[in-house]
Parts: C-alpha cells; structure tokens; sequence
C-alpha cells in the first residue's frame, strides 16, 4: 500500500479494523499516546481479535499527559502484554508510532505520526507508510521492530515497565505519571480559550470536516406485550461503556455563565 495522508487517503483507524478482521495472529502497538477516543472505536475489533485466537502486545508513551488512565485500563483489558514507556530525562520523549500485525506467512506495518487517539487514528491530520511482507522471508526487513520489542520487554531496561495489575496503573496515577480524561479535558479547554483569545477575530483559515465512528451499540427495543400500531424500531442508542470508570464531560456555557 502507499503512504496514506490521513482522512484525505483513508484513515488508520478504519485501515486497522479491516485487517484486525484478517488472518493474523498478532498485534503490536507501538503509540506515544494512548486515549480512550482511540482504544474504545477500536475495543471490538481488538476484542474479536483475541477472541480468534491472536495475541495483542502493546508499548505506550506516558510523556507530555497524551495518555490517559482511563486508555490504559482499557488496554490492560484488552492486551495480552502491556507496557509503559518513559524516560526520567524530560529532553527525551517515546514517541513512536508502529502498527505490525504478522501470522506466520506475512506481516503488515504501518508506521507513521498516528498515535493511537481518535484524531491520531481518525481526524487529525496525520502521514503513515504501509507496508506488507513475505515471513519468514522478509524477516530481516522487520529486525529492527523485533529488536526494539526485546529491549522493552527486558525487565532490566529502565525505561519500560510492563503493567501487570490494575494497582500498577494507580500506582502511576498517584504519582503524576498519568492522569484521567476529565483532568486532561479541562486543561484542553482552558489551553483552548487561552489560545482563541489570542487570535484575531477574523480567521485565517478554514475548518476541515472529517467524520469519526461515533463509540455507542445499538439494542433492539423489546417487543411489546400487547398489540400496538407503532411499528418496531432499532433505535434504542446508548454510550458504548468503558471497562472502568466511564467519565462525561459537559461545558454548560451560557446557561450557567459559562462554567464546566
């Protein structure tokens, strides 16, 4: 496949889905971010996936607050391996973007700027490079994947830690490490007005309108007991939860003088 300029050529998240419902056997996530606006668009797939028999591995960032405690839990969930990746040194980031998934006679890879976030996977403007290999033929041309993936599952490397409770997310939460969506919502918003208050009124560019799945599941309405001229209707629509803490967030504006 070429390199796919996200929404204008695809987008990765709809890209993912698809091949989530291939053949393979594994999946690696390699992402600097990780948000719940990504992991639950994508949780059925992943969980059909595993279901199928595949296995998922995943490496995530923790710098900058990209990734949130409600993601990671979700992952944990989710993944047969987690881990979280940092360094102590603020002037070094993990900030890789990887997607490989392999059975034994091919592997797919897209590697790129897409972080897995629903505008990482969906609306942002986003680049990545896709490409499928001949195993164990090809190998060689993947080394470099399966070297870094030795490096962070080694429990020697300071730099990776492999999350295997939900005690180990909270652990990184009363530390700071991370923090949950709300927190993370209302710095957005302050950053936001901070930043529409320093632009002129007139803008300067226009508004890219790009669709993303919306996270709900659709249950049929009950039949009633008794007869009814209103025909039956799938209409019933409710929030696709979390596996913890499903958290909403409402900016009341004017009806409240503008509080959050």
């Amino acid at each position: 496949m070429p390199i796919i300029n996200q929404p204008f050529q695809g987008q990765l998240g709809n890209i993912l889905k698809t091949e989530l419902s291939s053949d393979y056997r594994s999946f690696t996530i390699f992402s600097a971010f990780a948000q719940n606006s990504g992991v639950l668009r994508i949780k059925e797939s992943l969980e059909k996936f595993n279901a199928s028999g595949g296995t998922i591995k995943a490496f995530i960032g923790i710098d900058l607050d990209g990734t949130s405690y409600e993601a990671l839990l979700n992952l944990f969930y989710l993944c047969d391996e987690l881990y979280v990746i940092h360094s102590e040194d603020f002037s070094t980031t993990y900030h890789s973007k990887i997607y490989l998934l392999e059975n034994s006679e091919k592997a797919w890879c897209a590697i790129g700027s897409n972080n897995f976030t629903g505008g990482g996977l969906w609306t942002n403007f986003e680049s990545c490079y896709i490409q499928t290999y001949k195993r164990p033929k090809e190998n060689n041309e993947l080394e470099a994947i399966y070297s870094v993936i030795q490096k962070y599952i080694d429990p020697s490397y300071v730099c990776s830690a492999k999350i295997n409770s939900i005690e180990d997310i909270n652990t990184l939460l009363k530390a700071n490490y991370i923090s949950k969506e709300v927190t993370q919502r209302i710095d957005a918003v302050s950053k936001e007005i901070s930043q529409k208050a320093k632009q002129k009124q007139n803008p300067l560019f226009g508004t890219e309108k790009v669709s993303i799945p919306a996270i709900i599941s659709v249950q049929k309405r009950r039949k009633p007991l008794t007869k009814s001229k209103e025909p039956d209707r799938d209409i019933i629509i409710t929030p696709a939860p979390a596996f913890a803490n499903e958290q909403f967030w409402f900016e009341m504006r004017k009806s409240t003088g503008g509080s959050s």
